[in-house]
């Protein structure tokens, strides 16, 4: 893996680390000073201003160079943690812990859907993407466990204001490390930073079939995000008696079962596809948050485990689909949006958990969400299963165009792109793909069967592309390329094609030398005329 991609994941794990910190730090501040409505408001303090600021941006990492963004965010929220550090060192009355809250949320908002983006742009093979994707994961976890879980076992030694101190500087090594990151900006820059244009990255998750089930999983998991962020405080501390580091312990041991979930993300990817981890994480989410809410202190300690398993399994698979089903120019608005809904969703869960907790009880309240989303989560099963089925078609066609010579150098922002546009074309025997003298508006790359370059006796078989020579040079077809056996191949138009070559020097070298060394073979019986 290369030193990019280990500088993004890097990057991630400080900030969500100090991100996690703060949110530990403040909400038990304010459980101990104003109790659980406390807790509710600075939880939607803290998600509230993301529904405002994640789509602008979103619409910045898809404008401007990604890596700057994450720094010159990264360095602001620093001086917000700082601020907050003394606000809650002092004496903590809630108007001040909600403002300085406003302010972190705010200026933190832009790293993550930056640093998500710039995983593609940086891994060089789709494997390296999906294995990037689950130590995105990891570390995320790792965060959470260190943020959470070891900031929130501090809280019991060093106090709440001291621990937002720490996730102070951690933010601004994070700045550090991301000012060394290489620049890296959208493969088409949107200009479009208005109304239009923020509502990009909604218009991809509506308009893409293979998103609308991930999206409803992901929205159902951070509705019980931000419930149990108020349910587990007052759960650990007041039914089990676990004191003020209560709360840290059960992050602790969250974040440690969200490390194995991005151990077994990658296994399930690797042997059958995202949308199987998605229907197994929510499974075990929804599941076990329920059974939390009826064992003793031991048992709640226990189950946190695959509680955090399949939180991360939901959060890391809605992750790695994106960049194969969202188009670069609007990826960091499609993760805007999930920013969106990480604010108002969890933000609306924060709010809904007082009044579950006064009605239900803290222990019924945990029944009640954790069984509705096990019973959401089923009802998905056959969407998952669609999206397995598309992406193994997906994933074919992906190593086919990959492994076309002059296609490999592509950069994998633009290899999903013609992966998103190529359609299956059959060919019986004897049939004419192309004709010489025709007008090319199509790339093809053979998945089975062999074919004949009739004027030139040559033969392409599985693997092999042809029709690059009429669309990167505007002339007619050269030759005619007639099926010798029935075949399948993967058609890829002429646009996208030529943006794709377009966003790679290397690539466009190497597909210009391929043509070069076609045209200088002699044909056999081939009019002039034809020649570019």
């Amino acid at each position: 893996m290369g030193g990019s991609l280990r500088r993004v994941l890097g990057s991630w794990l400080l900030f969500s680390c100090a991100q996690w910190m703060f949110m530990v730090a403040v909400g038990v501040a304010a459980y101990v000073d104003h109790g659980a409505a406390g807790v509710g408001a600075v939880s939607v303090a803290r998600l509230g201003p993301a529904l405002l600021v994640a789509p602008l941006a979103g619409s910045l990492v898809d404008r401007y160079d990604r890596a700057r963004v994450v720094a010159v965010s990264c360095a602001s929220a620093t001086i917000a943690l700082g601020v907050a550090a003394v606000v809650v060192e002092g004496d903590r009355p809630l108007w001040a812990m909600v403002a300085v809250t406003i302010a972190v949320s705010a200026l933190g908002a832009p790293p993550r859907p930056a640093l998500e983006a710039l995983l593609p742009a940086y891994a060089s093979t789709p494997g390296e993407l999906v294995r990037a994707t689950a130590l995105w994961s990891g570390a995320d976890n790792v965060g959470f466990l260190g943020g959470a879980g070891a900031g929130g076992l501090l809280i019991a030694l060093v106090g709440s204001g001291a621990v937002v101190g720490i996730a102070a500087v951690l933010a601004g090594l994070t700045a550090i490390l991301a000012f060394g990151l290489p620049a890296t900006r959208a493969s088409e820059p949107d200009e479009d930073v208005g109304a239009d244009g923020l509502l990009a990255g909604v218009r991809a998750v509506l308009s893409t079939p293979g998103l609308r089930a991930p999206y409803v999983l992901f929205i159902g998991l951070l509705l019980l995000e931000g419930t149990s962020d108020v349910q587990l405080v007052a759960l650990a501390i007041d039914d089990l008696g676990l004191g003020d580091g209560g709360p840290g312990l059960l992050y602790l041991v969250w974040g440690a079962g969200g490390v194995l979930g991005s151990v077994a993300l990658l296994r399930i990817v690797r042997r059958t596809g995202y949308g199987r981890a998605l229907l197994v994480g929510s499974v075990v989410f929804g599941v076990l948050l329920a059974v939390s809410g009826v064992g003793q202190a031991v048992v709640v300690v226990a189950v946190m485990v695959p509680v955090g398993l399949g939180f991360s399994l939901v959060e890391g698979a809605v992750m790695g689909v994106v960049p194969r089903l969202a188009d670069d120019a609007v990826i960091g608005r499609v993760y805007g949006v999930s920013e969106v809904l990480y604010a108002g969703v969890s933000a609306l869960g924060a709010a809904l958990a007082p009044v579950l907790i006064g009605w239900l009880g803290i222990r019924g309240s945990l029944v009640a969400v954790g069984s509705g989303y096990t019973m959401c989560s089923l009802a998905t099963a056959l969407w998952c299963a669609q999206l397995d089925r598309g992406q193994q078609a997906a994933t074919r066609v992906r190593d086919l165009l990959h492994d076309v010579p002059f296609l490999t150098p592509l950069p994998l922002p633009q290899l999903e792109r013609l992966v998103r546009s190529a359609r299956p074309v059959s060919a019986a025997a004897g049939h004419d793909v192309i004709v010489a003298g025709s007008v090319g508006n199509e790339f093809y790359v053979v998945e089975d069967g062999t074919l004949d370059v009739v004027e030139y006796g040559r033969r392409l078989g599985p693997g092999d592309g042809f029709g690059e020579i009429a669309l990167l040079r505007d002339v007619p077809r050269t030759a005619t390329i007639r099926a010798d056996t029935d075949a399948r191949l993967w058609a890829v138009d002429r646009a996208p094609f030529l943006t794709a070559l377009g966003a790679s020097i290397d690539a466009a070298q190497r597909a210009s030398g391929v043509i070069d060394e076609h045209l200088a073979r002699e044909p056999e019986g081939r009019p002039p005329d034809l020649w570019p």
